[in-house]
């Protein structure tokens, strides 16, 4: 559970894109979970994953 806050400005067309159901990935970079918790350094709302998606390992 989170609050995330979006630019007034791109809510619309964000709002679009998920009404048509066209992300299908939520990518998130932060700190390892620890007691239920992370920080979050930055989301992005993607319709594809790349290769430098992948997570390290």
């Amino acid at each position: 559970m989170g609050n995330i806050g979006i630019p007034w400005d791109a809510l619309t067309p964000i709002l679009q894109v998920l009404i048509a159901e066209r992300f299908k990935f939520v990518l998130m970079r932060g700190t390892r979970f620890r007691h239920r918790s992370a920080k979050l350094n930055s989301l992005r709302l993607e319709m594809r994953l790349t290769e430098d998606d992948a997570p390290a390992g």
